[in-house]
C-alpha cells in the first residue's frame, strides 16, 4: 500500500478498515521523478476506486 493511501483516504472521511481491501501491484516506481509521483498517483487512484465501491448505484435506471 502506497505510505500516502491511508493520509488521502483518511481525508475523504474513509474508514479505515476499508484500505485492507486495497492491493497494489505492478512495479514500485513507474514514472522518474526526484518526487512519489507514482505513490501520489497510485494513492489518488486508490483512494476513487475504495469510494467508487461503496457507492450504491440503483439495479436499474429510471426510464
Amino acid at each position: 500500500m502506497p505510505e500516502l493511501l491511508p493520509g488521502v483516504w483518511s481525508a475523504l472521511g474513509g474508514r479505515p478498515a476499508e484500505l485492507a481491501r486495497w492491493e497494489r501491484t505492478g512495479p514500485q516506481a513507474t514514472l522518474r521523478s526526484a518526487f512519489p509521483v507514482t505513490d501520489a498517483g497510485a494513492a489518488a487512484v486508490g483512494a476513487s476506486l475504495l469510494a467508487a465501491t461503496l457507492v450504491r448505484w440503483p439495479r436499474t435506471l429510471p426510464g
